[in-house]
């Protein structure tokens, strides 16, 4: 998601531009401020803009880096996790390979999202929690509950997994956790972040941000869809499965997957599992609108497919090397052709962002103030290096968008960008109103630079 990356990157940005005030991450969006995006505790957004400052300046690769660096940490959870779970190194492999070749595991592995770190912040509480369980670790049984407080922090929902460890402690110590001093230390240490949620949502309730995060919808994004017309809308639950068989599981392992998922459960394991994922699928279906509004949410669904993906290798009883083999050369295969390319090639509408954005950042004053539309998201806002207020052209009337703009105009609004022109041509009214009024500064096949101080 170009939007979502977007603020990641803006946050870190100014972190490294602005200063590392870690209790105040700020965006580019929302004309004169306040800029505060109180969304998430920002340990993601801050480790990019460490890796800025190492790097002497906003570095790509820096970014990018940090999501890898989380994405291999995960790798490894899953890969000890699996010994635990089936005893077979084999089957671990396979789980591993998984994974490792899931597409939108692989787009998450590179891409600014913090969706990479919370990944191994689940993975890592249920590994030593599992340790703990297994050998009475002390440390273990801390280190899980470091592990979940951070995916917590990450993103607030991620306290689902909190339910799982219940089951796992019950299962293995029955009605005697309930007794367990350090289970509700636990708890607490896991639930801390809550206190800085609870902290940011007073602040968001005093000012009128950009985002209102809790309800986690921005003033426009997503403002013309009820859940209820998500939920009956036939094409949206189409595109989730599509997202979930094809993009997570890839068809190969969409065939293992079934048949782990339909294997009779002989052992505590396979019950776990299968209470891992249910746990796992139910909380996506609460927050069903922000998940079938953005795919990328349905990504924790990959840490329990894998292990199914394993358990229906071992239903199957696929030779080692042929099995191996086949999932290599098939996900490979299947990926390299219908996702990874998706990855390294970037289109001439995206491209155009660039271009723009660097224009826009040598023509107009550093401090001008910029009305910025590419979409639905505030990307342009990012790359032409200015505060400002993202303006959709999407779904909506000339007039309103004319009315739109000159609120933002006595607002401070200074210059008016689109990138999208496509867009901005289906809106020929309000075109026809920007180039009667206000002069043009620069335009290209790319954007169109409106001068609004005149």
């Amino acid at each position: 998601s170009i939007a979502r990356q977007s603020i990641v990157a803006s946050v870190a940005r100014n972190f490294y531009e602005n200063g590392f005030n870690f209790s105040y991450p700020e965006i580019n969006e929302n004309g004169r401020g306040p800029y505060l995006y109180n969304a998430e505790m920002p340990f993601y957004s801050y480790a990019m803009a460490l890796g800025y400052k190492m790097m002497g300046g906003v570095k790509e690769g820096a970014a990018r880096a940090v999501s890898v660096g989380f994405s291999l940490l995960t790798l490894l959870f899953v890969y000890l996790s699996a010994k635990r779970i089936f005893l077979k190194e084999t089957s671990a492999l396979v789980a591993l390979l998984f994974i490792s070749f899931s597409p939108l595991y692989l787009a998450i592995s590179r891409s600014i999202q913090p969706e990479s770190a919370f990944l191994a912040g689940l993975m890592g509480a249920l590994y030593f929690f599992q340790r703990y369980l297994d050998k009475e670790e002390l440390l273990s049984f801390w280190l899980s509950a470091i592990f979940l407080s951070f995916a917590v922090a990450t993103k607030f929902f991620n306290a689902y997994l909190l339910v799982l460890i219940v089951y796992m402690a019950w299962r293995a110590k029955g009605f005697s956790i309930f007794c367990d001093l350090k289970n509700y230390l636990y708890i607490i240490v896991v639930c801390l972040s809550f206190v800085w949620y609870w902290y940011m949502w007073k602040l968001g309730l005093e000012m009128n941000l950009a985002y209102y995060p809790y309800r986690y919808l921005g003033n426009k994004a997503g403002a013309a869809t009820s859940a209820a017309e998500i939920i009956l809308f036939w094409p949206a639950i189409i595109q989730c499965l599509k997202i979930f068989f094809i993009h997570i599981l890839t068809p190969v392992g969409s065939i293992l997957f079934f048949a782990g998922f339909l294997k009779k459960p002989k052992r505590e394991e396979d019950t776990f599992l299968v209470v891992w994922f249910v746990i796992t699928l139910v909380t996506l279906i609460v927050g069903w609108k922000t998940v079938a509004q953005h795919s990328y949410y349905q990504i924790p669904l990959v840490l329990p497919a894998a292990f199914f993906v394993a358990r229906g290798y071992e239903a199957l009883r696929l030779d080692r090397k042929s099995i191996v083999a086949t999932l290599v050369l098939a996900a490979g295969v299947f990926c390299a052709s219908y996702f990874y390319k998706g990855l390294y090639f970037i289109p001439e509408r995206r491209m155009a962002i660039i271009r723009a954005g660097e224009e826009t950042d040598r023509l107009i004053p550093k401090t001008s103030l910029l009305v910025a539309s590419h979409e639905t998201s505030a990307i342009q806002l990012y790359y032409a290096h200015r505060r400002g207020w993202q303006f959709s052209l999407i779904g909506r009337g000339s007039e309103a968008l004319i009315k739109e703009l000159e609120a933002h105009r006595r607002e401070g609004a200074e210059f008016f960008l689109a990138t999208a022109l496509d867009d901005l041509k289906k809106v020929s009214g309000f075109e026809n109103y920007l180039r009667r009024q206000y002069k043009v500064l620069k335009e290209t096949v790319d954007f169109v630079l409106f001068d609004l101080r005149a």
